[in-house]
């Protein structure tokens, strides 16, 4: 039995809406910010393929688009036999004060095995929450700085081995 579910999340982007729009609408971007999302494969006529990564292994879907209302609005629905059926829709709108665009993502979507289901996916992490909350930050960041921010390669500001545990840090820099 499956139980019916929706998430919403909204961010502000430093840049136009005409730019943002055309960015989402390529659907081959979605896989660089949506990190569940394998491909999505553009089947012509407003129809899309799509797979992601499940809990048992790839996950694949066909769905239509079905508004495109260019620089406002784009909504799709799955099709067919999908295992989570789904349906969804981003706006695009002017930020207040000349300030980039707002974008607000909203998903809803049958969850596979009820509340059993939800509450696994909470579990692990991999909740539709925590994973359009991240989709939206992550499109946000390569809009605005045209790459994802990583800490690997970071430096910690301290000396590396100087210190064991229970010592006092170096002071570095300090006389």
């Amino acid at each position: 039995m499956a139980q019916d579910s929706s998430v919403a999340y909204a961010a502000t982007i430093y840049k136009p809406r005409q730019e943002v729009y055309a960015f989402w609408r390529n659907w081959q971007n979605l896989p660089r910010f949506a990190r569940h999302l394998k491909s999505v494969e553009d089947l012509g006529g407003g129809k899309t393929r799509w797979t992601a990564e499940g809990p048992q292994g790839p996950v694949t879907w066909d769905a239509e688009t079905v508004a495109d209302v260019p620089c406002e609005r784009i909504a799709w629905r799955s099709v067919g036999h999908a295992d989570v059926p789904n349906h969804g829709e981003v706006l695009f709108k002017d930020a207040p004060m000349d300030r980039g665009t707002e974008v607000v993502v909203r998903l809803a979507y049958d969850i596979p095995y009820g509340i059993i289901g939800e509450l696994a996916a909470k579990v692990t992490g991999n909740s539709p929450e925590a994973e359009i909350a991240e989709a939206v930050r992550r499109f946000k960041a390569i809009l605005e700085c045209g790459e994802l921010p990583v800490i690997e390669g970071q430096s910690s500001n301290r000396k590396r081995g100087d210190n064991q545990p229970g010592q006092e840090s170096p002071k570095v820099g300090v006389r």
